[in-house]
């Protein structure tokens, strides 16, 4: 059973461009039960798959599958979680 917290999806506030940091056009898509490790940076436009794990200090510059643990700078696949 999905809740409304399964699937978040974070936009960028309009006044970050008047700030000078320019205008973000992608959104971060962080589906549902997914861990983020302290320091961890998610670029624009990644969407983050159910289940998965971020580990700290990792730069997440793709998409990350569903069950897999990432990890690195930039982020790359550390392992495969397997539902029992």
């Amino acid at each position: 059973m999905l809740d409304t917290w399964s699937r978040q999806k974070f936009e960028p506030k309009v006044n970050d461009a008047e700030k000078g940091r320019g205008r973000i056009s992608k959104p971060i898509v962080v589906e549902g039960e997914v861990w983020i490790g302290c320091g961890a940076i998610i670029l624009q436009g990644v969407t983050i798959g159910r289940g998965a794990v971020v580990t700290a200090g990792a730069v997440v510059n793709k998409n990350v599958e569903s069950l897999t643990v990432v990890g690195g700078v930039p982020a790359k696949i550390i392992n495969r979680i397997q539902c029992q």
